[in-house]
């Protein structure tokens, strides 16, 4: 990004000196005379083009603080579970617009200015003690294949249109306690009929989670329609990034 800034400085100061130059030979030069007009237009529009690159300067500075910190936000978010994050997930989830290159290369800044460390292939925050991925992942593996099982069963009800699989397994930081928390997706006006069918079926199969057993245990914890939800008005009343990163980090089962 800073190499365009150069370029477009470069290309001002060019232009100026090559203006004034010529106007100061004045008759002397044939080329200066046919030139004239050229030349007084570069004049006259050379502030705007310096306020044009500095503009740009001043935005694509503005975009790098910007991706700067949409970084650090969600680094932060994870480092609370324990969970390092991968350069997968941050250009996936992050909260501002950027290309790949960017997010990579703002990465690798924030490694070298210790705002970040590497871990692996991940990024994590300095001083955070982070999950064993490894034992997690197995763990992890175990709880979605019981998800998938019970997703083969509800399909099998016209309007259930899909079973996610949220929390702590989607993002990763699963331990020995942990449930299993779904979203499911239900046509129009079958929300009521799903929830209640579930309850009752999966307490009577002693899945469902209670106070006294948890691990392992389905929790039901949303449910919407497939014609959406407005969640500034019905969920979402103040900005909450623990949910908008539990929807994002959905896992389809």
């Amino acid at each position: 990004m800073r190499s365009s800034y150069c370029q477009g400085e470069l290309l001002v100061a060019a232009t100026r000196d090559r203006s004034l130059g010529c106007l100061q030979n004045g008759t002397q030069s044939r080329y200066a005379n046919k030139r004239t007009g050229s030349n007084l237009f570069y004049l006259l529009f050379l502030p705007i083009l310096q306020v044009c690159y500095d503009e740009q300067h001043m935005n694509a500075h503005d975009k790098e603080q910007t991706i700067r910190e949409a970084i650090l936000d969600m680094v932060a978010y994870f480092a609370v579970f324990g969970m390092p994050v991968s350069i997968e997930r941050l250009n996936a989830l992050l909260s501002v617009k950027a290309s790949h290159l960017a997010v990579q290369a703002m990465a690798r800044e924030m490694v070298e200015a210790g705002d970040l460390v590497r871990l692996n292939d991940d990024f994590g925050l300095p001083g955070v003690r982070y999950v064993d991925l490894h034992k997690a992942q197995a763990h992890r593996e175990y709880l979605l294949g019981r998800a998938r099982k019970l997703a083969r069963v509800l399909a099998k009800m016209p309007f259930i249109k899909a079973v996610c699989v949220v929390n702590s397994i989607a993002i990763g930081n699963v331990h020995e306690d942990s449930d299993i928390d779904l979203l499911v997706v239900t046509t129009p006006g079958r929300v009521f009929v799903a929830k209640g069918l579930l309850w009752k079926t999966l307490g009577w199969a002693k899945l469902l989670e209670t106070e006294e057993k948890k691990a392992g245990q389905f929790s039901l914890g949303m449910f919407l329609t497939t014609r959406g939800v407005t969640f500034e008005r019905d969920i979402m009343h103040e900005n909450d990034p623990h949910l908008i990163y539990w929807l994002m980090t959905a896992v389809p089962v």
